[in-house]
């Protein structure tokens, strides 16, 4: 008798055993999660369809490879008819030949400058988005007729970045840099220079910067000098 109950107990056992097991909701697939980068968007995630775009820098190509350096002279020998020196306005003298020698000697490149005017000194800049390119110019009249008159200040124009500028009208010396250039007369084996003074873009290089002097209707015979 008392081994029959236990059979009974051990089958009921086995029953509620099986029945709870059926119970059990089968395992789901667990969800893969995708992680995501703040500064690349969906990186972790292999079929991200985000578009990638590459910068390639431009090659800069240099638009005078021929340009003299600072400190190289530029000879101008012809004749004075046949240079624009002196203006109609002086008479023309003999036509013998010329040897002018013209210089670039520096180039700086300033915030502000200071004009050194006789009662005051008058600071111009900074201002926004705006900079000074200061060039010092050398001329020597080594030849030929006894005076001359060297280039006006509005025969150096700065190239940058495919603009052209002209210098700045002044009168007085600028601080730390010398005389304002002008055009005047100069004797043989006299020489006279100066600096002028170019306001340009903030986002202007020296490395990619030139001066051309214009004396010539003939675009090639019109020198060149690189700033840097």
């Amino acid at each position: 008798m008392k081994k029959k109950f236990v059979r009974i107990i051990c089958c009921v056992t086995i029953i509620l055993i099986v029945a709870v097991s059926g119970c059990v909701a089968p395992p789901k697939d667990t969800p893969i999660e995708t992680k995501t980068s703040s500064k690349t968007g969906n990186f972790f995630n292999p079929s991200s369809n985000e578009a990638t775009t590459n910068v390639v820098p431009t090659h800069y190509i240099d638009p005078y490879p021929d340009a003299l350096l600072l400190n190289s002279d530029y000879h101008i020998v012809n004749t004075l008819d046949d240079l624009r020196y002196p203006p109609s306005q002086y008479d023309k003298p003999t036509p013998t030949k010329n040897d002018v020698s013209i210089q670039i000697i520096r180039a700086l490149f300033w915030d502000s400058y200071t004009v050194q005017k006789p009662t005051k000194y008058q600071i111009v800049g900074p201002s926004a988005d705006k900079k000074f390119v200061i060039v010092a110019i050398n001329i020597i009249n080594y030849a030929g007729n006894q005076i001359i008159i060297s280039p006006y200040p509005s025969n150096f124009e700065l190239i940058y970045d495919g603009s052209r500028y002209s210098p700045t009208k002044l009168e007085y010396p600028i601080q730390g840099a010398g005389n304002s250039y002008k055009s005047e007369k100069i004797a043989r084996l006299e020489k006279t220079g100066g600096v002028l003074v170019y306001e340009v873009p903030s986002s202007l290089t020296l490395d990619r910067s030139y001066i051309q002097l214009t004396y010539s209707d003939d675009e090639e015979q019109n020198p060149v000098w690189r700033l840097k």
